[in-house]
């Protein structure tokens, strides 16, 4: 499973590149009062693609990692995804979190 993953992030590098770089382009725009209502649209939907294939890539390394899996590993994919730890990428991160035993500000 390490080596699809290893191999998902090196054949993914120039597609991340490109998602960070859109993003970017997408932030100076819509804080330009100059950009015009097109613009702003076309390079959302330039990253939005981009996005979409990262997703497909990533879905494809699921089904390869799945490969890998005895059916009762397989099984055990629904209990295993809802540990906490497996949250969304953001999940205590910005600065809202400073640790478990934070108050909210």
């Amino acid at each position: 499973m390490r080596e699809i993953r290893a191999r998902f992030w090196a054949d993914t590098h120039d597609l991340r590149y490109d998602i960070g770089e859109k993003r970017i382009e997408m932030r100076k725009l819509f804080t330009d009062p100059k950009a015009d209502d097109a613009a702003l649209l076309a390079t959302q939907k330039e990253l939005r693609e981009l996005v979409l294939k990262l997703m497909d890539r990533r879905a494809q390394m699921k089904i390869e990692w799945r490969r890998v899996l005895t059916p009762e590993q397989i099984g055990m994919l629904d209990r295993v995804s809802r540990h906490p730890r497996h949250f969304g990428r953001g999940y205590g991160h910005g600065p809202q979190f400073h640790g478990p035993d934070a108050k909210p500000e």
